[in-house]
C-alpha cells in the first residue's frame, strides 16, 4: 500500500519501508488475524489486518508531535546501507526529522530510521553505532558483548547482547 520509488523532496523509510514491527508478515497469519478481527472488530479490523505496516505512519506521525524522541532519520542510498551503519552521520544538517517536525529540516532525499521493534508505544528510537575489535586475528572470533548506554542526563538503556 506504499509507494517504494523516491517521489517528493524528502522520503522516509521506517524499519525499510516494508513490513512495520507489530504487523503480521506472511499471508497466513494475515488470513488468521483477519478472521480473527473480522469476527470481533467489523471492516474495521480487517482494514487494520490488511493495512497494519500502511497504518503505521499514523502511528508514528502522532507519536512526533510531543514526543522527547526525535524520530531523526538519515540519509542513505539504500536500507542495506543504513543497517549496516554506514550511514550514521548528521554532520552540516544532514539528517531530518520524520513526522510532525520533519519541516524544521532542510534535508532533501531518501532517509531511514528504526522504530521499536516490539510494535508498540513509544515507537521512536534512538540510533548508535557500536564498534567492537578484539585481537589481531583475520579468523573470526565468537563471543557475547554486553553494552550499556547512558547518556548526557544520565539515563541508562540496556544492557543490550
Amino acid at each position: 500500500m506504499g509507494y517504494r520509488s523516491s517521489i517528493g523532496h524528502v522520503d522516509f523509510y521506517p524499519n525499510g519501508g516494508a513490513e512495520q514491527p507489530g504487523c503480521e508478515k506472511t499471508v497466513l497469519s494475515r488470513l488468521t488475524s483477519s478472521a480473527a478481527s473480522g469476527l470481533t472488530s467489523g471492516t474495521e479490523g480487517l482494514k487494520n489486518t490488511f493495512a497494519c505496516s500502511h497504518n503505521k505512519a499514523y502511528d508514528y506521525f502522532t507519536e512526533s508531535i510531543n514526543s522527547d524522541c526525535p524520530f531523526l532519520a538519515y540519509p542513505c542510498q539504500s536500507y542495506d546501507k543504513f543497517t549496516a551503519a554506514q550511514c550514521l552521520d548528521c554532520s552540516n544538517g544532514k539528517c531530518g526529522f520524520m513526522g510532525y517536525h520533519a519541516p524544521e529540516s532542510s534535508a532533501r532525499g531518501d532517509f531511514y530510521l528504526l522504530t521499536n521493534q516490539k510494535g508498540q508505544s513509544p515507537q521512536c528510537n534512538f540510533h548508535y553505532k557500536v564498534s567492537v575489535a578484539a585481537g589481531v586475528s583475520t579468523d573470526n572470533a565468537y563471543g557475547i558483548i554486553n553494552v550499556k548506554i547512558i547518556d548526557d542526563t544520565n539515563t541508562t538503556y540496556g544492557p543490550f547482547q
